[in-house]
C-alpha cells in the first residue's frame, strides 16, 4: 500500500511538473497545424497510455488502452467540450484550446471533473487504467499532433525527464464526426 501511494504521488508530482515545463526543441520538426483544422467535433477513437517505472536497474511497464464513448467539440473561438459517457452517465468538462506549429494545448476545467490525473495506479492484483475521464482531469495538456487532416488527429504526450523514474506516453486517436462553420 506505502508503495502503490509513493508510485501515485510521483506520478501527480511528474504530471504538474511536466505540463509546466516547456520544450523548445521543435524547431527540427515539418509538421504545421492549422487551427482551422481542428475546429470541430471530433470522436475519440482511442486513448492508449503507457508508463514506465525505473528503479535501480528494473524496470515495470503498465499499459491501458480504451476505446471510450467520447466526443470533443473545438470551437473556432478557442474553446471546446469534452463530451464522455460512463454506465450512460454524460461527463462533461469544458476546455480552452490553441495551437502553435504542430503542438495543440488543452486546458481543461478541472474543478467538478470527475477523474484521477495520474489514473488508476497498479498495485499488487490490480491493472492500471487511464481513462477520458483521468485524462479531463489533467489542468493543461500539452500534446503534440502527429497526423491531421479532414477525417483523423493522432496527437502524443511524452514525458521522459532524466531525473524522473517514471515515464509516460499517452496516444490520442479521434475521427471527425463533423466540422463547425
Amino acid at each position: 500500500m506505502k508503495h502503490r501511494l509513493k508510485l501515485l504521488s510521483l506520478l501527480l508530482i511528474l504530471l504538474s511538473v511536466s505540463f509546466i515545463a516547456c520544450d523548445d526543441d521543435d524547431d527540427d520538426k515539418e509538421l504545421s497545424v492549422d487551427s482551422e483544422l481542428i475546429i470541430g467535433e471530433w470522436k475519440v477513437e482511442k486513448l492508449s497510455t503507457k508508463m514506465t517505472i525505473t528503479n535501480g536497474d528494473s524496470k515495470e511497464s503498465y499499459t491501458s488502452i480504451s476505446e471510450p464513448v467520447a466526443t470533443m467539440v473545438f470551437n473556432e473561438d478557442g474553446s471546446g467540450v469534452s463530451y464522455n459517457t460512463v454506465e450512460e452517465e454524460v461527463n462533461e468538462v469544458a476546455f480552452e484550446w490553441s495551437v502553435e506549429a504542430q503542438n495543440l494545448r488543452i486546458d481543461f476545467e478541472t474543478e467538478g471533473g470527475g477523474g484521477n490525473p495520474g489514473g488508476n495506479m497498479p498495485g499488487p492484483g490490480s491493472e492500471f487504467s487511464f481513462t477520458m475521464d483521468d485524462m479531463t482531469a489533467i489542468p493543461a495538456l500539452p500534446l503534440e499532433v502527429t497526423k491531421i487532416n479532414d477525417e483523423i488527429m493522432n496527437a502524443q504526450y511524452l514525458s521522459n525527464y532524466a531525473n524522473s523514474p517514471v515515464k509516460i506516453e499517452m496516444i490520442i486517436e479521434l475521427s471527425r464526426v463533423n466540422s463547425i462553420n
